[in-house]
């Protein structure tokens, strides 16, 4: 079984070292202690499904060599006790090299300069319901104060600075992902309601290359999941936007289904799909949750993306006699490698077999990811 790296968040405070590895329904887990370096061996489910996950981090100074770990159904917890050095540490690792997979865990961070605040006045573990309830302009500028304390810390907190860069790029990012598929979706709602069907006839040709950049730019969400910025599994987000971009392609060569009203539906509905998302994230990303918009990224979904698959099978369908008889995006023989193929055949073959198993992916994907918020939602409740 292939093994890598799981998400791993780490905390200290005068006496101990604090790590929270993101891995769910952990077996045979393994934390040992080897000179300075923690040892971690298990199997389960993380941001690359279900596998064997392990790291060897080499330590700053020496620790104790019991440690002490707590398993259950959302994490592994391990607590290391500081052999010699009974302050806080000026670094983690004794390696300079920034580890991907290693995180700050500011839900446990403490300040060494200051004295420990009360949880109510913690704004870090504020929900977006209690936040509103308190004083708004107090919050922030705690926020504000924490963000600045952090980044002038005299060395004393990279990686907390690291964290905090890294949060408020995805902050900033989702938001503008937000803002540009809000703005055409706009477009295309104003269009419809201004003109009805007759916007059909001419949107493709005003739009299509929102279209593309707005679907091109999801990889940016790949690229993040690839390199441990944000915990989601890179793999299903990788084959929905190449997906989406192939239809947008298809679609975008074949004239005839430019002014159809399911190619109208289908970019709709791809665009009211992220206005849903991407408010999430960027919330998640300053650790504020909201409940109508939690509420909202977990439930949508369930009549957009079958309604999604449904336009993009029938844009499919519509497109095999075009692509078919013209033979355009194939190529006939005689040619160098004296083979034959034709583009509306292999959407054909496509459409029934590899896109229902697609379909499938994606689907079992989202409902997976509403399980588990509703099972976390309900452990916070216990």
């Amino acid at each position: 079984m292939p093994s890598s790296s799981p998400f791993v968040y780490w905390a200290q405070d005068k006496d101990s070292l604090f790590f929270r590895v993101d891995i769910r329904d952990a077996q045979d887990v393994s934390a040992k202690v080897d000179g300075k370096r923690l040892n971690f061996n298990a199997e389960g489910t993380g941001a690359q499904g279900r596998q064997t996950y392990q790291f060897s981090l080499p330590l700053a100074d020496k620790v104790d060599t019991k440690v002490q770990v707590n398993t259950n159904a959302a994490r592994v917890e391990i607590q290391l006790t500081k052999a010699n050095n009974k302050e806080f540490w000026d670094n983690l690792t004794s390696d300079s090299k920034r580890l991907p997979w290693l995180k700050f865990d500011f839900d446990r961070w403490k300040d060494p300069d200051g004295d420990d605040e009360n949880e109510e006045d913690n704004f870090d573990h504020l929900g977006f319901d209690d936040y509103m309830k308190t004083n708004e302009r107090g919050a922030y500028k705690k926020w504000a104060r924490d963000l600045a304390n952090d980044f002038v810390k005299d060395g004393k907190s990279k990686d907390a600075n690291q964290e905090r860069l890294d949060r408020l790029y995805l902050f900033v990012y989702n938001i503008c992902m937000f803002l540009a598929h809000f703005y055409v979706l706009m477009v295309l709602a104003y269009g419809y309601v201004t003109k009805r069907s007759a916007y059909f006839t001419h949107f493709w040709e005003e739009q299509h290359l929102s279209f593309f950049v707005c679907t091109g730019l999801q990889y940016m969400d790949v690229l993040h999941g690839i390199t441990g910025m944000t915990k989601s599994g890179y793999k299903t987000g990788l084959i929905q936007v190449t997906g989406r971009l192939t239809a947008l392609f298809i679609i975008h060569k074949n004239p005839e289904i430019h002014a159809v009203a399911s190619t109208f539906c289908l970019m709709f509905v791809y665009f009211m799909i992220e206005i849903f998302r991407y408010p999430y994230y960027s919330l998640s990303s300053l650790q504020i949750e909201s409940k109508p918009i939690t509420w909202l990224r977990y439930n949508m979904w369930i009549p957009l993306y079958p309604t999604g698959l449904f336009l993009e099978s029938v844009t499919m369908f519509r497109s095999i006699p075009y692509y078919y008889h013209s033979e355009k995006l194939g190529f006939v023989m005689p040619n160098i490698i004296n083979m034959s193929f034709n583009f509306g055949v292999f959407l054909a073959l496509f459409l029934v077999t590899a896109f229902p198993y697609i379909s499938y992916l994606l689907l079992s994907h989202m409902h997976r990811q509403r399980a588990k918020k509703i099972n976390d939602a309900e452990k916070k409740r216990e």
